[in-house]
C-alpha cells in the first residue's frame, strides 16, 4: 500500500508536470476548446472538450462542439455521437438540433436528409424566430426539389432577419435553379410522381452534385484540417487533406504546391516535384515554386541505414558515435546519408531537424500505441505548439535546439549543456538520443502512474511480477522495454 500511495501522488504530479499546465475548470477547457476551433486547431480543440468531459460527462456545449471537431477531421461516426449524446442530455436546445441538422445535411444523402428537416423543424419548434433554422430548412427543402417550401423559409429568414445574406443570395439562386412552369420536365423531374425516398433501388444512385456552397465549404474544412496537420509536423496526413480539397477543385496552383511542401517534409521528394511542376504548369509566375523546385532538384538522393556500420565517414571515438548509434540501431531512426556519409561537421538545417523530429515521433508514437494512446491523445506525448523563429533556416545554435526538444517532447529539464555555437549534425545525435530516452521513459512511467490509479478506483491493490528491465540494446529490446515499462515503479520501495 506504500507504493501504491506513492504512485498515486506521483500520478497527480505528472498531470501537473509532465504534460504542463493545464486548465482546471470545465468553464476553463471549454474556453480553451473554443478558443482553439477559432484558430482552425480541430485536434487540439477535441483534447480540450475531452478534458471538460471528463470533469463533467453531462457537458452539452462541450458535446455539441466536439461534436463539430470531430466533423472538420472528417471522423463523422464521432461527430453524429456525440450531437445525439448533446441532444439527450439538453432535448430543449434549439442549436443543437441546428448543429445536428447542419451535420446530416451535409451528406448529401436523401435519407439524412429527411433527419436534418426534421431537426430545423424541431429547432424552430422550440425556437420561433431562429432564422437560420428556416435557411437551412429551406436549403434541405431545394435538395428534396421542393422549391415552394424552401422559398416559403427563405423568405420568413430574411423576415426575422433582414441582413441574413445567406438567405438573400439563396433566394436569389432559386430563381435559376427552380423549373419554370412552362419548362418541359427533365427525363429526371417528375413532379407528378416524385420518387419515394426510401425507395430501394437496384443499381446506386450517381452522387448527387454538390451545390457550390456545399463545394465550397467541404473545400474549406480539407484546407482547414490540412493546415492543423501541417503545424502539428503531420506532414502525410496534411498532403491527403490537401488531395482531398483538389478533388473539389483540381486546378488550385497555390493548393498543389502547399501539398508537394507537406509531401517535401514528409521525406516524399518525387511526389513534391512532381506537385510543384503542375503548380508550375497551372501558374508559370509563381516564384515561390521554381525556388523549392530548383532546390529539390539539387537535393541529392538521401538512403536510409540500419546499422553505423554502414557509415562511412564515422568511427568509434567520435564523441556522438554511441549516440548515432542508439539512434540508429535501437530506435530505427533512418538518418539522413548521402552516399553513406552522416557529415557529421555539417551544421544542422532546420529541414533536416524537421525530419529528424518527425522519424522520432513516429518511433514514440507506434510504442505508445501500446499503451492505448490513441490519435487525438497525441498531443499529451507532443506539444504541437513549438517552432523556431524564421531566422533559423541553414543555422541553428546549439540552445535553440535544446529549447524545442524539450517543448516538443514535454521534457520540462533537458539535461545538456547547449552552447550558443551552431548546432553541428554530430552534435545534434547526442541531443537527439538524450532527449528520445527521457521522452520514452516519460511515456512508461506517465502510463504506469495512470494504471495505477485505475486500479486504485477499481479495488485492485494486487501486485504484479517485477519485469526483466535490461537495458535494451536493439530496435526490438527497446520497445519490448516498453511494453514492460507500465511495471517499472513496481520494483522501487
Amino acid at each position: 500500500m506504500k507504493i501504491l500511495g506513492c504512485l498515486i501522488i506521483l500520478s497527480f504530479t505528472l498531470l501537473f508536470n509532465v504534460f504542463g499546465q493545464t486548465p482546471k475548470t470545465e468553464k476553463e477547457w471549454f474556453t480553451l476548446g473554443f478558443k482553439q476551433r477559432e484558430e482552425y486547431k480541430f485536434g487540439e480543440s477535441v483534447i480540450s472538450f475531452t478534458e471538460c468531459l471528463k470533469i463533467n460527462p453531462n457537458s452539452s456545449p462541450c458535446l455539441g462542439l466536439r461534436a463539430k471537431s470531430y466533423w472538420n477531421l472528417s471522423q463523422l461516426d464521432l461527430a453524429e455521437k456525440d450531437f445525439n449524446r448533446s441532444i439527450e442530455i439538453s432535448p430543449n436546445a434549439a442549436a443543437l438540433y441546428l448543429n445536428r441538422g447542419e451535420f446530416r445535411q451535409s451528406s448529401l444523402d436523401n435519407q439524412k436528409n429527411e433527419l436534418a428537416l426534421a431537426d430545423f423543424t424541431k429547432a424552430i419548434q422550440l425556437k420561433p424566430d431562429f432564422a437560420d433554422a428556416y435557411y437551412f430548412r429551406g436549403k434541405s427543402s431545394v435538395f428534396k426539389k421542393d422549391y415552394n417550401a424552401a422559398e416559403t423559409d427563405y423568405k420568413k429568414a430574411l423576415e426575422i432577419n433582414p441582413n441574413h445574406t445567406s438567405a438573400k443570395k439563396a433566394l436569389e439562386k432559386l430563381k435559376t435553379e427552380r423549373p419554370s412552369a412552362s419548362s418541359t420536365p427533365s427525363p429526371t423531374y417528375r413532379p407528378s410522381n416524385p420518387t419515394p425516398v426510401y425507395q430501394p433501388k437496384a443499381v446506386p444512385s450517381p452522387t448527387p452534385t454538390l451545390s457550390e456552397a456545399e463545394k465550397t465549404k467541404r473545400a474549406e474544412n480539407f484546407f482547414n484540417s490540412a493546415v492543423y496537420n501541417f503545424r502539428g509536423e503531420k506532414f502525410e496526413a496534411a498532403a491527403q487533406d490537401f488531395t482531398e480539397y483538389l478533388k473539389l477543385y483540381p486546378n488550385n496552383a497555390n493548393v498543389y504546391f502547399n501539398r508537394g511542401t507537406a509531401y517535401q517534409r514528409a521525406g516524399k521528394n518525387d511526389l513534391a516535384k512532381a506537385d510543384f511542376e503542375k503548380a508550375l504548369q497551372l501558374q508559370p509566375d509563381f516564384p515561390a515554386v521554381k525556388t523549392q523546385l530548383e532546390k529539390l532538384k539539387a537535393t541529392p538522393k538521401e538512403e536510409s541505414v540500419t546499422s553505423i556500420s554502414q557509415i562511412k565517414d564515422v568511427k568509434p571515438t567520435d564523441e556522438f558515435y554511441d549516440d548515432l548509434r542508439s539512434l540508429i540501431e535501437r530506435y530505427g531512426i533512418s538518418v539522413l546519408t548521402v552516399n553513406y556519409q552522416y557529415n557529421p561537421n555539417l551544421n544542422l538545417t532546420l529541414l533536416e531537424y524537421s525530419k529528424f523530429i518527425q522519424q522520432s515521433k513516429e518511433v514514440l508514437k507506434n510504442a505508445a500505441s501500446g499503451f492505448g494512446v490513441k490519435k487525438m491523445d497525441e498531443e499529451k506525448l507532443f506539444n504541437s505548439k513549438c517552432s523556431f523563429s524564421s531566422s533559423f533556416v541553414n543555422s541553428i545554435p546549439e540552445t535553440e535546439i535544446a529549447k524545442s526538444l524539450g517543448c516538443i517532447f514535454r521534457i520540462e529539464n533537458l539535461a545538456l549543456k547547449p552552447t550558443e555555437k551552431i548546432m553541428t549534425r554530430g552534435k545534434f545525435a547526442i541531443f537527439l538520443n538524450y532527449a528520445l530516452e527521457q521522452a520514452a521513459l516519460k511515456i512508461t512511467i506517465s502510463q504506469q502512474s495512470e494504471n495505477v490509479t485505475n486500479k486504485l478506483f477499481a479495488g485492485d491493490t494486487k501486485q504484479t511480477p517485477k519485469p526483466d528491465l535490461a537495458k535494451p540494446n536493439t530496435q526490438t529490446d527497446w520497445i519490448k522495454f516498453l511494453n514492460a515499462g507500465t511495471e517499472k515503479l513496481n520494483t522501487k520501495d
